[in-house]
């Protein structure tokens, strides 16, 4: 499956009949790859019926998360890059 696909199917689902469509290219996306923690999430939040929090995740973009890490990096509190990473993804995509 490809994830750029999904990812633009989800980021411009504008009808209720485009949302589903999404969800099913991202419903087979879990059943191809079942470790992926990315597509489990994403299908979680939908399968809530949680699309703002989806769309806010997906405008988040690794750019960003990479300013964030740095800024964390130069912090009194910094980790590992690695920690800082998942952080700056926690901070700005949510979830602690």
């Amino acid at each position: 499956m490809e994830r750029e696909r999904i990812i633009a199917a989800l980021t411009h689902a504008a009808s209720a009949e485009q949302e589903r469509a999404a969800l099913d290219l991202l419903r087979r996306w879990v059943e191809e790859s079942p470790a992926d923690h990315e597509a489990r999430g994403l299908l979680n939040a939908l399968e809530e019926g949680d699309w703002e929090r989806v769309r806010v995740y997906l405008a988040t973009g690794d750019e960003a998360i990479a300013r964030r890490a740095f800024d964390i990096s130069q912090s009194p509190d910094a980790g590992t890059p690695e920690e800082n990473w998942l952080r700056a993804v926690r901070e700005l995509r949510g979830g602690g």
